[in-house]
């Protein structure tokens, strides 16, 4: 038995059938999946190559960030900086900042510059085209929540494309559950 992944109901075209039925039969999940965000690589980040820019520029909060991260089992070092490791398929994400994470000075807020991906046993590079889906996935919905929950300063950032997809199947199926129709 497996749990499906959004990737998996992504790939079988049933996605919004699932979302729909969740609804229709009140439904409640056990935990997130049908409404979960789903992040795939986009066009520049396969143009790169190996490297996501999706949250370059964002600054976040140093001790929120880290915090966020270990309870998401990502692992905050000096020497490895922030990185988690996927040791079933021998992957190891990372994110790189401009920042010192472990200084007790918070003078400037870390800002993100990338996230990469490495084979575990050679250390080289992975093409982001090669990284599982899934791998993918939970990794930029990590850094996700981390710009979305340690953001600095008082305003949200704009919402990811992700979070704005799940909020219009969520208000899609509500219209439709109230027979409204929905406006172009």
């Amino acid at each position: 038995m497996v749990i499906a992944h959004p990737v998996d109901l992504f790939k079988s075209g049933e996605w919004t059938h699932y979302q729909r039925e969740l609804f229709d039969r009140k439904l409640k999940q056990p935990f997130k999946q049908v409404f979960r965000e789903l992040y795939l690589p986009n066009e520049d980040e396969l143009a790169s190559g190996t490297v996501s820019r999706r949250y370059a520029g964002h600054q976040v909060q140093p001790r929120k960030t880290v915090a966020l991260l270990k309870s998401r089992l990502w692992t905050v070092s000096y020497e490895e900086g922030l990185q988690k490791v996927y040791y079933k398929d021998n992957i190891i994400a990372k994110i790189y900042a401009m920042a010192d994470w472990l200084s007790p000075a918070d003078v400037e807020a870390p800002t993100i510059e990338t996230v990469e991906f490495y084979d575990r046993h050679t250390y080289k590079s992975m093409e982001i085209s090669k990284v599982p889906k899934l791998i993918f996935s939970e990794t930029m919905r990590d850094v996700d929540l981390v710009v979305s929950v340690a953001h600095v300063g008082g305003v949200d950032p704009e919402a990811s494309l992700t979070t704005v997809e799940m909020r219009k199947a969520i208000v899609r199926e509500t219209l439709r559950l109230i027979k409204l129709e929905t406006l172009s």
